[in-house]
């Protein structure tokens, strides 16, 4: 499912947000995970709830950047792909994705598919 750009505010975070903010936007978007991205809207990475976890309990501060923590190497789909194909083949081989960024050639974010 594509999202509007309105809607997808709710799944992308800059790369210098805290670990604090991306959990309150994971709690508010249900899906457990959100897209980051750079000040000019490239993709950065993903950050899942897993992720922040994991950081916690090795002693990270609720206040530190979200860059140190989030997966820099995230499955993606191109614009100009089978989006909708591409999409249904990574969540079904990977049931812990649920948010997929949609990039152009540049990887700006252009939109999100959730499961």
């Amino acid at each position: 499912m594509c999202m509007p750009i309105s809607a997808m505010e709710q799944f992308i975070l800059n790369k210098d947000a805290t670990i604090k903010e991306a959990m309150g936007m994971i709690n508010t978007n249900c899906r457990g995970s959100i897209v980051v991205v750079d000040d000019q809207q490239r993709l950065v990475g993903v950050l899942s709830d897993g992720d922040i976890r994991r950081s916690l309990v090795k002693g990270t501060s609720m206040h530190s950047s979200i860059e140190n923590v989030l997966n820099l190497n995230p499955e993606y789909v191109e614009e100009f792909s089978d989006i909708q194909s591409e999409a249904k083949s990574i969540f079904s081989t990977n049931a812990a994705i649920n948010i997929l960024p949609v990039v152009d050639k540049n990887m700006f974010v252009k939109e999100v598919i959730i499961r």
